[in-house]
């Protein structure tokens, strides 16, 4: 048992029921750790019970096959007893690992580890169940050869990693509420193989939790060893001119890990957003030491985030997309992965006070406005801004779309799909059935003058779409001129 082990595995439980001498070292430690663990003690008596049904079963030669019957239940509610508990959500920031063993592995094991038991010709025929069960392990338990995680499911509270086949090969509590997503743009698991040993490490966000003052956090975690590597909370505290921030914490929105700024080291790259407030953060970690590289200041959420190929010298760029409050509009920024840092365009009364950030360095801020129609709304909207967020991307047909949400008011929704080329240009917008809903109904009731129609969208309000210099917002494709001044800097004189 290791010192930083916060619960004991359920082999190491079953092992010392069964008194085995594999954990003769350790006797001592797990006693102390049982005598101070409600959780593994619990545990403990139901694996004691279970194998006190086995022992009195077969003391009293009952058949084999009604004894299996009989134990199942108690056997099988162990594995997946705990993953409910409350006692569990106070085991520290790292959870814990349950392993699940297939009944003919324990039934194998209390027949090697009590051989007294049985006699006679029926000992022989345990004997001879116990070998085949452990000759044939696929008959037992899935011999797994494959240990590299490359996919991840979410059930039950637990993250469940498992490698291309779909065999399970690790576990992580995350909790009831856990916002899984794995689409493109939104997910919230990420693998990468940092140390180049053919097997991925993982990284993930967990929900906010009293554990951590009601802030999230950010996990690496190596599957070979089973143990976090590194994590780090997602905390700042952040004080707005004019706006109350009610806290420090942070929660988890996003992750994708990978070596985009080419300097042969993988970076994890984070968005988190507040939980008291409007300011998002985009952070830039070193993947394998967890260090903060840099991080950037946004005036809104961001709702999503994904590379894209922006077709020079093989380089990808960071998209994020959401709102910015500051500006009452929804945003679209891009990155040079090399310069996350800074923050975004905000207004006076959106400024910070004890944090004070230089101004960023997007590529590309690009501000997308309300249409008519979403003008309209506001008046009877809970919020006066729209939102966006990343729908689609194809490196083969050149384009990115963003999904726009008009203010909700009711059941009233309006949303419509922009498409950019890899240069941010507009090319096109469609409209969703609620957004033609929505504009057709406001024009019959007069609350707009004229029709907001898709013609309106792709021959006047496409025109509107805003860039930012570095100084202003212009009305057509600029790059912030900041951006601009940092790869003159890397260029050779």
């Amino acid at each position: 048992m290791t010192n930083d082990q916060l619960h004991l595995t359920e082999e190491q439980i079953e092992l010392f029921v069964l008194n085995a001498p594999e954990i003769a070292g350790e006797k001592n430690a797990i006693e102390q750790h049982l005598q101070e663990c409600d959780g593994c003690a619990e545990l403990f008596e139901e694996m004691k019970a279970y194998y006190t049904d086995v022992e009195t079963h077969f003391k009293n030669d009952t058949a084999l096959v009604v004894a299996h019957q009989s134990i199942e239940p108690s056997a099988e509610s162990i594995g997946w007893r705990a993953k409910n508990e409350e006692w569990k959500k106070d085991s520290g920031p790292l959870g814990f690992r349950r392993v699940e063993i297939a009944l003919p592995v324990r039934f194998a094991r209390w027949v090697i580890h009590h051989p007294y038991v049985a006699t006679g010709g029926f000992a022989g025929f345990l004997g001879m169940i116990a070998a085949m069960f452990m000759m044939f392990p696929k008959a037992s338990e899935n011999k797994i050869t494959d240990f590299n995680p490359t996919n991840v499911e979410y059930k039950g509270e637990m993250l469940l990693f498992k490698n291309v086949r779909g065999e399970l090969l690790d576990e992580q509590w995350v909790g009831k509420d856990f916002d899984f997503n794995q689409e493109p743009f939104k997910q919230k698991v990420s693998f990468y193989d940092f140390d180049n040993d053919g097997i991925n490490e993982i990284f993930w966000g967990d929900n906010a939790r009293a554990l951590n003052n009601y802030s999230s956090m950010i996990f690496c975690k190596s599957i070979i060893s089973k143990k976090i590597l590194w994590s780090d909370s997602l905390r700042k505290k952040i004080e707005v001119t004019g706006q109350e921030i009610g806290g420090e914490g942070f929660g988890f929105r996003g992750v994708i890990v990978g070596d985009y700024d080419f300097d042969n080291k993988p970076e994890v790259y984070v968005a988190c957003f507040s939980l008291s407030n409007f300011p998002s953060l985009l952070r830039k970690y070193d993947a394998q030491t967890g260090k903060l590289i840099s991080e950037y200041l946004h005036t809104g959420h961001i709702a999503s985030l994904g590379f894209i190929n922006s077709g020079q010298e093989g380089r990808k760029e960071l998209v994020i997309a959401g709102i910015n409050n500051a500006l009452k509009n929804s945003f679209v920024a891009v990155f040079d992965p090399r310069f996350i840092e800074g923050h975004s365009p905000w207004v006076k009364g959106y400024d910070t006070k004890n944090y004070f950030p230089p101004e960023g360095t997007e590529k590309m801020y690009i501000i997308i406005p309300k249409t008519i129609v979403g003008d309209a709304l506001v008046p009877y909207a809970l919020n006066e801004w729209n939102s966006c967020g990343i729908e689609n991307y194809s490196d083969i047909e050149k384009f990115i779309s963003i999904t726009v949400y008009e203010p909700d008011v009711d059941n009233l929704r309006a949303t419509f799909r922009i498409y950019f080329d890899l240069n941010f240009t507009p090319q096109r917008i469609t409209t969703g059935d609620d957004y033609d809903k929505t504009e057709q109904l406001l024009f019959s009731q007069g609350k707009i003058s004229r029709r907001g129609d898709s013609r309106y969208l792709n021959e006047e309000y496409i025109k509107t779409i805003q860039y930012w210099d570095g100084d202003k917002f212009v009305n057509s494709v600029t790059m912030n001129k900041r951006y601009v001044e940092r790869m003159k800097k890397l260029l050779p004189m």
